[in-house]
């Protein structure tokens, strides 16, 4: 079954390919597993160069991440159609649609900061809330203890806020990057294209988060070592779903 987003059609898959993309993935990572942990280890000094500049790497993380997985998308396909994976795959998204794909991220960046602006402001608002009526009891420490208390409702309340915010977000990011590059998509049609692929197999991606949840928690038991696999093997996943959810 298709559904036809623009001009890119997405079908909805099984419950259980949600697990064959990671065994997909896998066997896209096994034959070159060295190749794929040194790009994968260039991408974490990368990511962690950009976490002393916060918050500003942050934000910069948000935009060039679309284009470095862009690059890498390619290079899963290269492994995919017999082809070596390369370092340079990895900065590939900055030969090709770098436009395109630096949208993506600057649509990143303007969501991720839309949902800390609201969490802020659900914040701010309970812990106002908070010390007015701790005000109203009359007592010299009521306003502090009410403002720290809403102040702790507010923070759960905006860490569920932003849990549930940030969903769809990743939601339209997931295989914008790939539309991008193999497609030829327009920023938003890939966003778009990608929310609904997304939403049209929720069952199958809920398979898929449940188990890199059990896997990242193994992962990380021998000194987070395990990551060095896993990594790969979620971002070339990234490849598999998408080559399976658009018949590519």
């Amino acid at each position: 079954m298709t559904n036809g987003q623009g001009n890119i059609s997405s079908r909805i898959v099984p419950a259980g390919n949600g697990w064959q993309w990671i065994a997909d993935a896998w066997r896209l990572f096994k034959p070159q597993a060295a190749t794929w942990v040194l790009v994968f280890v260039v991408f974490l000094l990368i990511v962690l160069a950009l976490g002393w500049l916060r918050p500003v790497g942050n934000l910069l993380m948000a935009l060039l991440g679309p284009i470095l997985f862009g690059g890498l998308m390619l290079g899963a396909r290269a492994c995919d159609q017999g082809g070596k994976l390369e370092i340079g795959h990895l900065f590939a998204g900055f030969r090709e649609k770098t436009v395109n794909l630096a949208l993506v991220g600057v649509f990143n960046v303007v969501a991720s900061l839309a949902v800390l602006l609201l969490v802020g402001l659900l914040m701010g608002f309970g812990a106002g809330m908070g010390a007015m009526m701790g005000g109203m009891t009359g007592s010299e420490t009521g306003p502090a203890v009410g403002a720290m208390a809403g102040m702790s409702f507010s923070m759960l309340a905006g860490t569920l806020v932003a849990m549930a915010l940030s969903l769809p977000i990743a939601a339209a990011v997931w295989f914008a990057p790939a539309l991008v590059v193999f497609r030829n998509a327009a920023p938003l049609e890939a966003l778009t294209t990608s929310f609904f692929a997304c939403l049209r197999n929720i069952v199958p991606f809920t398979i898929y988060g449940i188990a890199i949840l059990v896997l990242a928690l193994l992962a990380s038991i021998p000194l987070g070592l395990g990551w060095l696999v896993l990594g790969p093997v979620v971002t070339a996943s990234g490849y598999t779903s998408y080559r399976d959810i658009f018949a590519a």
